[in-house]
């Protein structure tokens, strides 16, 4: 139950990790230890707020853990500690010269080992980008003519603030870039960047050299010390290096390095050695890439945003957490009936949707990153990939290339919803196309069975095939959403639109190699007094091996032998 006793805006000020709107928002709950934001706070400025802790702490035990530990401030940052296994909120104040507060950045080092940012009642229609960089209010006391330290960040600026340097940092993160309006007051000063030691890092700091380069200045980058950690950043330094080391990486640090020609995140190069390497692991639910990119594609209606949502409930039943980018803008009408039925709507799943001005999904990376951030998303899934694309012939090759390569920055599995040709000329890849089947860890076909839907796995890699999966849709009511899907085994009987000739002709087809050739299977079954036309014998076998019932390979003389596939 709801109580009310004080304001919103007392709540927001006193709680840690806070995600929302400034009359609607969750943070953690101060009385028991939390893993992710479990306290709701709602109500309007100035007016007494409603709090619910969804874990069932009582409202009194939820005041006394916020007085006994009360805030402490100076003028830029403040924190609070807690007891619950997070470290401190800590909010940073973002002002420009003039003093005047722009935002306020707020960081939450969560205990699983993530971290939580948000910005406290919002950017008020500023663009991140735009925002001066941590510490502007600091400038016009400083001497024209001494070094300013640029990192990324403002824990790393503050850091070297504490330790008697001049210092600045970037709001935006490392895959956004601050623009003129930011970084203008630094132009005619002596400007050294210090990036993470990650190439993400290097790459925001080369972006920001180059734009002052262009306005006259002559910045300069530090290079972190060989053998340092990836992420190793000013702070790290802080609090291994003497002062006097840290002031000889600044003193010492080369001119900044321009970015190659061409666009800057065209190619992105790394030793191999410095790449991670995935850990083989079981695909979840037997069917979704457990780190990687699956797509699930098919004809229209076929069930694929229907097998999504059942997909989805039964991740939020696993405690994750899912954003669903939702270009076809089918909120209302398919993604919250559907995942409800299944039981998955909670607020463990947080939408995405294009506004007044669209764009492609690479072009919005910085806005995605950070709902992925703010809101600790585990899984995505994307509805769909032509309209992720939109502006774009999603079948080209370029453009699926842009499209890989922006979900990778999610650093988290993906599913992407596609559709084949509408010509039906090649409905075995998405599209049409060779490059969408190429590029994801796995491209799942979704077909009509005989009263199922079947899900084929249309390629190996590094996972071997799968058996493909028959789903039966049940309904407890009808006209209605179907309530749950039930993985049932796979019949010939099932594979679409061939469910006759299939039963037929897998009473000839053995279960051992050297198997039998098309040739031979239209003559066993004259023999057997059967009268079945080249063609459908050539069609239905076709279809039973892309459902997976039936594999075949090329003899040394070139005839084609299919055998049944047994799962072993």
């Amino acid at each position: 139950m709801f109580e009310a006793r004080r304001p919103a805006e007392w709540w927001r000020e006193h709680l840690d990790g806070v995600i929302g709107r400034p009359q609607d928002f969750k943070g953690i709950c101060p009385a028991h230890p939390d893993e992710a934001p479990s306290l709701h706070v709602t109500g309007r400025v100035g007016k007494d707020a409603l709090v619910k802790c969804f874990a069932g702490c009582k409202y009194e035990a939820i005041v006394a853990a916020i007085e006994a530990t009360p805030v402490q401030r100076d003028v830029v940052v403040s924190f609070r500690p807690r007891l619950n296994g997070h470290a401190p909120a800590i909010r940073y104040e973002i002002r420009d010269v003039a003093g005047i507060l722009r935002a306020t950045h707020v960081r939450t080092d969560l205990a699983n080992g993530s971290k939580s940012m948000t910005w406290e009642g919002g950017l008020n229609g500023l663009r991140a980008e735009d925002l001066p960089l941590y510490g502007s209010q600091l400038l016009p006391a400083w001497p024209t003519d001494e070094i300013i330290v640029v990192t990324e960040g403002e824990k790393a600026a503050q850091a070297l603030l504490d330790a008697g340097f001049h210092a600045l940092g970037t709001v935006t993160g490392a895959q956004a870039t601050p623009s003129l309006v930011a970084l203008g007051p630094l132009l005619g000063r002596p400007i050294t960047f210090w990036p993470d030691a990650d190439d993400v890092g290097l790459l925001h700091m080369s972006r920001l050299a180059d734009e002052l380069k262009a306005h006259g200045s002559k910045p300069r980058t530090v290079e972190p010390p060989e053998g340092v950690a990836k992420g190793w950043d000013a702070a790290d330094a802080v609090e291994v290096l003497t002062p006097t080391q840290v002031e000889e990486l600044i003193r010492q640090a080369p001119p900044s390095e321009s970015m190659p020609a061409g666009d800057d995140d065209a190619l992105i190069s790394a030793y191999l050695d410095d790449v991670d390497e995935e850990e083989p692991q079981p695909l979840r639910f037997g069917l979704l890439h457990p780190s990687g990119h699956t797509v699930l594609f098919g004809d229209g209606g076929t069930g694929k945003s229907i097998i999504s949502a059942w997909l989805i409930a039964r991740l939020v039943a696993e405690s994750e957490r899912v954003l669903l980018l939702d270009y076809e803008m089918n909120a209302r009408f398919e993604w919250k009936p559907r995942i409800r039925k299944f039981g998955g709507l909670r607020r463990q799943v947080k939408m995405l949707q294009p506004g007044p001005k669209p764009k492609p999904i690479w072009d919005t990376l910085p806005r995605i990153l950070y709902e992925i951030e703010e809101f600790q998303a585990t899984w995505i899934f994307v509805d769909s990939v032509g309209y992720a694309c939109i502006g774009h012939d999603a079948a080209d090759s370029v453009v699926a290339l842009q499209y890989q390569a922006a979900v990778a920055q999610f650093g988290l599995p993906v599913i992407s919803l596609a559709h084949t040709t509408k010509t039906g000329a090649e409905d075995k890849y998405p599209f049409g196309s060779i490059f969408w089947h190429n590029s994801p860890r796995l491209t799942i076909g979704v077909t009509r069975g005989d009263g199922v839907r079947v899900l084929t796995n249309h390629k190996a890699n590094d996972r071997g095939e799968f058996m493909p999966i028959a789903l039966d849709w049940k309904w407890s009511e009808a006209n209605a959403l179907p309530d749950r899907l039930e993985e049932v085994s796979l019949t010939p009987r099932m594979v679409p639109g061939t469910a006759k000739a299939a039963d037929t002709l897998l009473d000839f087809v053995p279960d051992d190699w050297p198997g039998i050739s098309r040739d031979g299977l239209v003559e066993t079954l004259e023999a057997n007094g059967i009268k079945m036309s080249y063609s459908t014998v050539m069609r239905t076998l076709k279809a039973l091996e892309e459902a997976g019932i039936v594999i075949s390979r090329k003899e040394e003389k070139g005839s084609l032998m299919y055998r049944r596939r047994v799962e072993e």
